[in-house]
């Protein structure tokens, strides 16, 4: 079996402003969804947990202190899992 890797940047994920693309998610799962039945094996990468984690600790610009942007890539980190769960899950699919 062939394998792809996928690398999604977290500015077709997540918005600084907006947070989580839920729909755009769900796309990304649509699409892999389709290449596995294709008979490849996906790996999906995904930066977009600090982008998210801003939203949640109320941030305006990406933080430039290291153990800020630590700090909201953990608080992101769950919730871009919890979108990946949600969208794969559309599909019968495991996260």
């Amino acid at each position: 079996m062939k394998r792809i890797v996928v690398k999604v940047g977290s500015n077709i994920v997540a918005d600084e402003k907006e947070g989580l693309d839920t729909r755009r998610i769900t796309s990304i799962a649509s699409d892999i969804r389709d290449v596995q039945g294709m008979g490849y094996e996906v790996v999906l990468v995904s930066s977009g947990a600090v982008a998210a984690g801003m939203r949640k600790l109320g941030l305006k610009e990406k933080p430039k202190d290291i153990q800020l942007k630590q700090a909201a890539a953990a608080v992101g980190q769950s919730s871009l899992m919890w979108a990946y769960e949600k969208g794969f899950g559309e599909f019968g699919k495991k996260v």
